[in-house]
Formats: C-alpha cells, structure tokens, sequence
C-alpha cells in the first residue's frame, strides 16, 4: 500500500516537473530604472531617410 502511494506520488512529481521545465514566465522580469534608454538609430537623419538604395 505505501509503495503504491510512494510510486503514484512520485509519478505525479516527474508529470509536474515536466510542466515546470517547459513552463513561460508569468512576467518579464523589472525593468532597471537606473538604466538609460537606448539610443535611436534614426536619430539625426533626414525624414524618410532609408538605407536601402531605391531606384
């Protein structure tokens, strides 16, 4: 009777462990507020700039 107990709660952990593996995080971690914000890539080219060659 224990063993059975013992190899069903046992059982049960491995399916669980499973799951957790391959389990999403429920939030994206904080951001840092000290962080400075990164820098735009575009800043400082005329509008409708584009690096690709339109002909």
């Amino acid at each position: 009777m224990k063993s059975t107990f013992l190899i069903l709660f046992f059982a049960i952990a491995a399916i669980l462990a499973l799951f957790e593996v391959n389990a999403e995080p429920l939030a994206e971690p904080l951001a840092n507020p000290l962080a400075e914000p990164e820098a735009d890539p575009w800043a400082g080219r005329p509008p409708g700039f584009s690096p690709f060659r339109i002909d």
